[in-house]
């Protein structure tokens, strides 16, 4: 049964073309097919150019067709600014928003918590 209104996501690593050689994920077949309502590409970049890089292809890949929400991997961070600043970057480049994956109290601590 179809429920109009919920949307199914899809986490895809955010190299499509390597995923797809590599692990058989084809994200970019998935959003032609308009299988996922939107996607979450898990680019894990902390470079501010790379995630860049990857944020702009994603969004422009999926050309509006679904959402696209950047992964951010706080993994990959060293400073609370680094995950204000590519969630920044997210909005600037076109994602419609952003999926933190594995937030950590230490990054978690200056943005969330009061005192």
């Amino acid at each position: 049964m179809q429920k109009p209104g919920i949307k199914v996501s899809s986490a895809v690593f955010g190299n499509w073309e390597a995923a797809h050689r590599v692990v058989g994920q084809d994200a970019m077949a998935w959003v032609e097919a308009g299988y996922p309502g939107f996607v979450c590409p898990m680019g894990y970049e902390a470079d501010g150019a790379d995630f860049s890089k990857w944020v702009r292809s994603r969004v422009d890949a999926v050309n509006h067709n679904i959402s696209c929400y950047a992964g951010i991997g706080t993994h990959s961070l060293s400073a609370p600014e680094q995950l204000a600043r590519q969630i920044q970057l997210s909005r600037e480049l076109g994602a419609v928003g952003f999926v933190i994956f594995n937030l950590t109290k230490r990054l978690a601590t200056p943005y969330l918590l009061c005192g």
